[in-house]
Protein backbone atom coordinates (compact mmCIF):
# COMPACT_ATOMS: atom_id res chain seq x y z
CA UNK A 1 0.00 0.00 0.00
CA UNK A 2 1.37 3.43 -1.07
CA UNK A 3 1.67 5.93 1.46
CA UNK A 4 -1.40 8.20 0.23
CA UNK A 5 -3.58 5.09 -0.10
CA UNK A 6 -3.42 4.58 3.84
CA UNK A 7 -6.91 6.05 5.63
CA UNK A 8 -4.72 8.83 7.71
CA UNK A 9 -2.43 10.39 4.61
CA UNK A 10 -5.73 10.99 2.50
CA UNK A 11 -7.69 12.62 5.28
CA UNK A 12 -4.88 14.54 6.35
CA UNK A 13 -3.95 15.60 2.70
CA UNK A 14 -7.96 16.48 1.73
CA UNK A 15 -8.00 18.76 4.98
CA UNK A 16 -4.72 20.48 4.49
CA UNK A 17 -5.48 20.67 1.13
CA UNK A 18 -8.83 22.26 1.77
CA UNK A 19 -7.25 24.37 4.96
CA UNK A 20 -10.15 21.96 6.89
CA UNK A 21 -13.02 24.40 5.25
CA UNK A 22 -13.74 23.39 1.51
CA UNK A 23 -13.92 19.52 2.40
CA UNK A 24 -17.68 18.69 2.34
CA UNK A 25 -18.97 17.09 6.01
CA UNK A 26 -19.90 13.78 4.45
CA UNK A 27 -16.65 13.50 2.57
CA UNK A 28 -15.24 14.23 5.94
CA UNK A 29 -17.29 11.91 7.56
CA UNK A 30 -16.46 8.50 4.96
CA UNK A 31 -12.61 9.25 5.36
CA UNK A 32 -12.86 9.59 9.30
CA UNK A 33 -14.78 6.18 9.10
CA UNK A 34 -11.89 4.22 6.82
CA UNK A 35 -10.40 2.94 9.78
CA UNK A 36 -7.89 5.69 10.85
CA UNK A 37 -4.73 5.42 12.98
CA UNK A 38 -5.56 8.19 15.01
CA UNK A 39 -2.33 8.20 16.66
CA UNK A 40 -0.49 7.88 13.30
CA UNK A 41 -2.66 10.56 12.03
CA UNK A 42 -2.07 13.24 15.01
CA UNK A 43 1.86 12.42 14.50
CA UNK A 44 1.44 13.09 10.80
CA UNK A 45 -0.30 16.08 11.02
CA UNK A 46 2.02 17.70 13.37
CA UNK A 47 4.92 16.98 11.26
CA UNK A 48 3.50 18.32 8.74
CA UNK A 49 2.69 21.20 10.07
CA UNK A 50 -1.22 20.52 8.85
CA UNK A 51 -2.37 20.10 12.67
CA UNK A 52 -4.88 23.22 12.58
CA UNK A 53 -6.58 22.17 9.67
CA UNK A 54 -7.28 18.79 10.99
CA UNK A 55 -7.92 19.98 13.71
CA UNK A 56 -10.66 22.37 12.04
CA UNK A 57 -12.17 19.59 9.90
CA UNK A 58 -12.56 17.41 12.62
CA UNK A 59 -14.93 19.82 14.62
CA UNK A 60 -17.33 19.39 11.61
CA UNK A 61 -17.11 15.38 11.97
CA UNK A 62 -19.42 13.15 13.01
CA UNK A 63 -18.51 13.44 16.97
CA UNK A 64 -19.43 9.16 16.99
CA UNK A 65 -16.82 8.29 14.45
CA UNK A 66 -13.72 10.71 16.30
CA UNK A 67 -12.71 9.30 19.29
CA UNK A 68 -13.23 11.38 22.79
CA UNK A 69 -9.23 11.65 22.85
CA UNK A 70 -8.87 13.13 19.59
CA UNK A 71 -11.57 15.98 20.22
CA UNK A 72 -9.93 16.70 23.57
CA UNK A 73 -6.31 17.25 21.55
CA UNK A 74 -8.63 19.93 19.10
CA UNK A 75 -9.23 21.37 22.36
CA UNK A 76 -5.73 21.34 23.43
CA UNK A 77 -4.76 22.79 20.30
CA UNK A 78 -7.24 25.39 20.46
CA UNK A 79 -5.82 26.46 24.01
CA UNK A 80 -8.73 25.06 25.84
CA UNK A 81 -7.60 24.46 28.98
CA UNK A 82 -7.35 20.59 29.32
CA UNK A 83 -8.16 17.84 31.96
CA UNK A 84 -5.24 16.23 34.11
CA UNK A 85 -6.23 12.47 32.12
CA UNK A 86 -4.94 13.71 29.35
CA UNK A 87 -1.50 13.97 30.45
CA UNK A 88 -1.36 10.18 30.85
CA UNK A 89 -1.88 9.61 26.96
CA UNK A 90 2.10 9.54 25.58
CA UNK A 91 1.00 10.92 22.53
CA UNK A 92 -1.27 13.91 23.40
CA UNK A 93 1.71 15.02 26.00
CA UNK A 94 4.16 14.70 22.53
CA UNK A 95 1.34 16.38 20.52
CA UNK A 96 0.50 18.84 22.79
CA UNK A 97 4.50 20.03 23.42
CA UNK A 98 4.74 20.11 19.81
CA UNK A 99 2.16 22.63 19.67
CA UNK A 100 2.83 24.57 22.70
CA UNK A 101 7.15 24.71 21.89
Amino acid sequence: MSVIEQPEARLLVACAAARGEGLSDTALDELVAAGVDWTALIDLALRHGVAPALAMALGRADSGLVPPEILMWRRCLRGAPTSTWMSTSPWLVRANKAVRG
